[in-house]
């Protein structure tokens, strides 16, 4: 593999913080035309989604032995 194979890459690595900076004017604007109860249970509902999201691509916060258990 050579450096020319990596090329057709570039674009989608320099997409990704454009869609990061979108992703913060979007929550920004939502923080801006709702209320606090709001908009804390729009970021409770994010974090839920990304949680599901990332069990699903086999990561899960709670397996390793740092997290405490609940009993």
């Amino acid at each position: 593999m050579t450096n020319w194979d990596l090329i057709p890459i570039v674009p989608y690595l320099l997409m990704t913080p454009v869609h990061g900076l979108f992703a913060c004017v979007y929550a920004y604007s939502v923080k801006l035309a709702v209320d606090d109860e709001t908009y804390r249970t729009f970021c409770k509902k994010q974090s839920e989604s990304f949680d599901v999201l990332m069990k699903y691509c086999g990561y899960d916060p709670n397996e390793d032995g740092d997290s405490k258990s609940k009993e």
